[in-house]
């Protein structure tokens, strides 16, 4: 199989990601921080933010911790799971995504931060995220959508089959979702993609999915949400898909499950391009591109 081919912008950016020392030292504390960097400094800024506040309330007997990002005018609502494989991540740092997506989708955006592994295993997060949920049915304008990257997207694909929020979300975008956190899941693009050189890599995933699972089955549906009987009850969805990203396949496969299920489903591609894209999009412009043609194609499957 011949090498994929990435754009020289983000050529760059892999290149500066390799020469991050942190990413391969085993302090956490450290990686949270520089992954906090990273991801808010490198995320396109938009010319006029809307305003940010911080929210800490109880839904269900679960504490959250929510940053809503709010433009006077918008029409819907946007519940964001952020990235970093259930162990890095914060609200602060996804609020520069955050805020492209609300004039993308033209939507509040509530950023959550939910419990964070290793201290907190699976379902700590899996139960902040149903919370949230519920909590933006209750006090945020329109329909509501569900997103989130990477973790996240595992953790949007696996809410929305919760009995409690199913029925109250109106559409799902699923960015470079980690869809199988079973341990002997096996895809080709992981094998061709996740030896070394394109960030995310095979090894780190499977360390990250066994982090957040701890104890708990990883062929639970609420952790792998492809052993669900059915993915019916999930919204209407975009799932966008870095060509050069090692969880491309599983995502891929996602979709087909979806649309097998009866789910209006559409993919889009981000092409020559990583995992992480979307966070990177000051420095990779397609990435930017693709993420406005994703939300594009969800507003049209939800009736924009």
């Amino acid at each position: 199989m011949s090498e994929p081919a990435a754009n020289p912008q983000t050529r760059q950016v892999l290149d500066d990601l390799a020469a991050e020392p942190a990413f391969a030292e085993p302090d956490l504390a450290r990686q949270r921080v520089v992954y906090d960097q990273i991801f808010s400094e490198w995320t396109q800024p938009v010319e006029r933010p809307a305003p940010q506040r911080r929210v800490d309330c109880s839904r269900d007997g679960i504490e959250l911790s929510l940053l809503l990002i709010e433009p006077p005018e918008a029409r819907r609502t946007v519940v964001y799971l952020h990235g970093g494989g259930w162990a890095l991540g914060s609200a602060e740092c996804y609020a520069p995504l955050g805020q492209q997506l609300a004039q993308m989708l033209d939507a509040q955006v509530v950023l959550v931060d939910y419990p964070l592994a290793p201290e907190h295993t699976f379902p700590a997060a899996y139960l902040a995220s149903c919370a949230a949920v519920g909590w933006a049915a209750e006090n945020c304008v329109g329909e509501l959508i569900i997103a989130g990257d990477s973790a996240g997207g595992q953790l949007a694909a696996t809410t929305c089959l919760d009995a409690g929020v199913a029925g109250k979300l109106a559409g799902q975008l699923s960015i470079y979702p980690v869809i199988d956190l079973r341990q002997d899941a096996d895809y080709p693009s992981r094998r061709q993609l996740g030896q070394g050189g394109w960030f995310l890599t095979e090894a780190g995933i499977l360390g990250a999915s066994a982090g957040y699972a701890g104890d708990a089955d990883p062929g639970d549906p609420r952790l792998t949400p492809l052993t669900a009987d059915s993915l019916a009850v999930t919204p209407p969805s975009v799932v966008y898909l870095p060509e050069l990203d090692p969880l491309k396949d599983e995502g891929a496969h996602y979709a087909e499950r979806l649309k097998a299920d009866g789910v209006p489903v559409e993919v889009v591609w981000a092409e020559g391009t990583i995992h992480g894209c979307a966070s990177f999009s000051k420095r990779i412009p397609s990435a930017q591109d693709a993420l406005q043609k994703a939300c594009n194609r969800l507003l049209g499957l939800v009736g924009g």
